[in-house]
């Protein structure tokens, strides 16, 4: 997750800058960004980009509903931590808790990549494009 973080927060700057230069205002973000995916990426690209996409926040939304707490070891016992209040469980839902956490972790971090590697494209491939047009 750490490792996606600066990423995503570059693309969104850049973003930002992107829709400064063309409209003059932050506010017209959506728009410019919108624009700059059209004209440099293959539609198939786009589609599948955001299937992947919301495929990461489903599976992290999904993997954060209904858990009874934490999962935790104390004195060789499994528990989940609900806000202070703790319920013994048995070491299968201690292990599922555990992969519940990390699907979220990973999903999240997943959601933030795929957004970042297509901003991060375009905008390259619109550079190149610029590149090749000037003598």
């Amino acid at each position: 997750m750490l490792l996606a973080l600066p990423g995503f927060v570059v693309a969104l700057i850049a973003l930002r800058r992107l829709a400064i230069r063309e409209t003059g205002t932050p506010a017209g973000g959506g728009q410019a960004s919108w624009r700059l995916l059209r004209e440099t990426m293959p539609g198939w690209l786009l589609i599948a980009s955001w299937l992947l996409f919301a495929g990461f926040w489903l599976v992290g939304v999904l993997s954060l509903g209904g858990t009874p707490g934490v999962p935790e070891q104390r004195a060789g016992a499994y528990v989940a931590n609900n806000h202070g209040e703790v319920t013994v469980i048995s070491k299968a839902q201690y292990l599922t808790l555990k992969a519940q956490d990390q699907r979220s972790v990973v999903a999240v971090a997943g959601g933030f990549c795929v957004f970042t590697a297509v901003i991060s494209t375009a905008l390259l491939r619109r550079e190149e494009r610029r590149e090749a047009v000037r003598p």
